[in-house]
Parts: structure tokens; sequence; C-alpha cells
């Protein structure tokens, strides 16, 4: 639905909560970050005010309000906050640890690496038993599928020292009960490679963002 559409519903429905969501959606693929999280806001607070009991709306409002963000490069403090709120909302959903694990991970400051691993070991423990239970999110987040954490693990493992265990999970990604995205199995085959399968370790494990 155009802008010109969800406005004019908008105008006699303030307060509906998809409303506002979907017209976050449609200014941000604008690239107008301030409207969009405004509308993104609104979501939250009507969700939560009005008696709209949507938690998963929230939680992705919130996503999107990190991902608004991140796209301007330089509020990092802001978009961990806005993952880590969406955590709080549904700790048991695996797509903001993800998101913020990969966020720490392309992060370049004192402890990314640490802070990287933590999120997606959490993330995975916290959300293992409910990933087939899960409704799916209104708009595509950059959550590829069940392994991304394990990715994020094996990927992050490796620079705080769990070498083994970085290995371990690499070869477990190779053979996934899902099919893995293109980049990410070869992501994780181009580091078996290079770290080899035993416990040989002739080079390191190569950093992939996508």
């Amino acid at each position: 639905m155009k802008i010109q559409e969800l406005v004019s519903q908008y105008v006699y429905d303030t307060d509906n909560p998809d409303l506002n969501f979907w017209l976050g959606v449609e200014y941000e693929i604008q690239g107008q970050i301030a409207a969009a999280v405004s509308f993104y806001l609104k979501t939250i607070d009507t969700s939560i005010h009005f008696g709209h009991d949507n938690p998963d709306l929230v939680y992705e409002s919130w996503i999107r309000i990190a991902k608004c963000f991140e796209s301007l490069g330089d509020r990092r403090v802001t978009v961990v906050d806005s993952y880590k709120h969406a955590i709080s909302v549904r700790p048991t959903r695996p797509e903001a640890y993800f998101l913020l694990s990969r966020h720490y991970e392309v992060t370049n400051y004192s402890g990314h690496w640490t802070d990287a691993y933590q999120t997606a070991t959490v993330g995975e423990s916290a959300s293992v038993h409910y990933l087939n239970y899960q409704q799916p999110l209104r708009t595509d987040v950059g959550y590829p599928g069940d392994y991304a954490l394990t990715f994020q693990r094996a990927l992050s493992s490796w620079w705080v020292g769990k070498y083994d265990l970085s290995r371990e999970l690499f070869i477990r990604l190779e053979n996934w009960k899902t099919p893995v995205r293109e980049e990410y199995m070869g992501t994780a085959k181009y580091n078996l490679d290079q770290v080899g399968r035993g416990f040989e370790s002739p080079n390191h494990v190569v950093e992939k963002k996508f």
C-alpha cells in the first residue's frame, strides 16, 4: 500500500498500530529515517497503551528502529539499545539476538567480538526450543534462518579464543538440517579450509559481513 493510501486511512485512525507500522516501513524505504522512527515509536506506544496486545509488532518495531539508526552509521549506542529493547519484549525470538550479534561483529571497538559471541550464545540458548513456533515477522529484517545464531557463534568464537568450538560449529553448519543460504555456507566452508578440520590452525577465521 502506498503512503498516500496509508495516510488517508491514518487521518481517521491515528491510534491504529498497524497503520503506524506500515507508514514507518514506507518512510524507511524512502530513506526518511526521522519520519520512519517516529511512526515506529508510535506503533509501540499505541500497541502498549491502547489495548492492542501485539508484542510481536512491538518487537519488530524496535528492530526496525535499530535498523534505521544503523543505516546512519554513527548511532551505535542507540542501535544496541533498540535491539536490546526488542529482546526484552520477545526474549525467545532469534532475530534480534542475531542482528545485535552481527552489529557487534562489524563494529570495531574493544571487546566487540566478546559481545558478539555472548549475544549469539545467549540467543541460541533462549530461542532453540521455540524456533518452530515463531510467527513470521511482517518484514524482512535480515534474519537468514534457523542457522543464523550458530553461524554467529562459529564466527565469533574463534576471535575469543574458542578455536575448537569454532571448527565444530562450522562443521555443524556444513551438515545443517535445513538449507543454508549460499553466502553463509560459503563462508563456513572457506573458514574451515583456512583453519582446518582438525587441531591444526594454519590461518585464521575470516570475518564476513553481509
